[in-house]
């Protein structure tokens, strides 16, 4: 349990840095990203690096989040405090909201899709294996 908030805290504090050094992405301002990607690379990688370390990191509590639920409703197992910091990870999105709205979006967007994509993989392995 003391992993999974670390995991998150780590998560959120990926996700800020990410905010920070990823410029502003508004549509009217597109060749500003683009002369920014050019003049500071070093830091627009830093900042996608930090990008896609959230978005996997916030996927594995989507992941938890919709396995742990899906066995509560069908009686297998009974809801603990894991859940609870699964769902908490709802408010680090909020959080994130606070300084950038649109990156954060990407960032819930990016997460919800590989969380899903990962418990379709897990699914498959389960029934190559025959459970």
């Amino acid at each position: 349990m003391l992993k999974k908030i670390l995991l998150l805290l780590f998560a959120f504090v990926c996700g800020y840095i990410a905010i920070s050094l990823l410029p502003r992405a508004n549509l009217d301002n597109l060749p500003y990203i683009v002369s920014d990607l050019i003049m500071n690379p070093v830091r627009f990688f830093i900042g996608m690096l930090a990008f896609i370390m959230t978005t996997s990191v916030l996927s594995t509590f989507v992941k938890s989040a919709y396995e742990q639920t899906l066995y509560w409703i069908m009686k297998k197992q009974q809801l603990t405090a894991s859940v609870a910091i699964d769902y908490s990870s709802i408010f680090c999105y909020l959080l994130l909201m606070r300084k950038s709205i649109l990156i954060a979006i990407f960032l819930l967007i990016f997460s919800l899709v590989m969380g899903v994509l990962s418990i379709e993989r897990s699914k498959e392995v389960l029934e190559e294996r025959g459970y």
